[in-house]
């Protein structure tokens, strides 16, 4: 049986809309699904980024209020408790110093843990004072800028004479931060 030309042009037809399907079926779909897998998960990694930023932008403006209420200290990472029982007597008494009050003593008061934060312990001095009105404002001040953050626990005012106005006795308890130390 031969083959006329319209049979020849059915089969062709019918073999190319075959090939058509099978290259459909074959190759299009799986590339269209992986295309779609793909922008998934581009879609997703966007998503956690924007998630991942916007915790970003949360921690940056706690560390900016932060860093305004405490100073700059508060953004340097935790010592061990021991260099920080070494290092904290000396930036107290340079802070002190700048801000005009005269260190008489400086007493440390041990180390106490915190609940609050697991690991982290607070290293405490009680420090005497001397010094004018005008000097306490500045010690404050010059307190908050330390290069170490200082914490103000208790503050106490007292002038020296009844009489003498300009002459005040100024006993504080300050403590810092320090990581504490594992027991191996």
């Amino acid at each position: 049986m031969a083959l006329t030309a319209r049979d020849r042009r059915a089969v062709w037809i019918g073999s190319a809309v075959i090939g058509l399907g099978l290259i459909l079926r074959i190759v299009v779909m799986p590339a269209a699904a992986h295309w779609r897998d793909l922008r998934a998960v581009v879609l997703d990694g966007e998503s956690r980024m924007a998630a991942i930023e916007q915790k970003l932008d949360r921690r940056d403006a706690v560390v900016m209020r932060q860093r305004a209420r405490f100073g700059p200290g508060v953004e340097d990472a935790l010592l061990p408790v021991q260099r920080v029982q070494i290092s904290f007597p000396q930036s107290v008494q340079k802070a002190l110093g700048q801000g005009g009050l005269g260190v008489l003593s400086v007493e440390p008061q041990g180390v106490r843990k915190l609940r609050e934060a697991p690991g982290v312990v607070l290293v405490s001095l009680r420090v005497r004072c001397a010094g004018g009105p005008e000097a306490l404002p500045q010690a404050l001040a010059a307190i908050q800028n330390a290069e170490q953050l200082i914490i103000v626990d208790r503050f106490d005012l007292t002038m020296t004479k009844p009489d003498d106005r300009g002459n005040w006795s100024v006993n504080m308890l300050l403590s810092t931060p320090a990581l504490e130390e594992e027991d191996s």
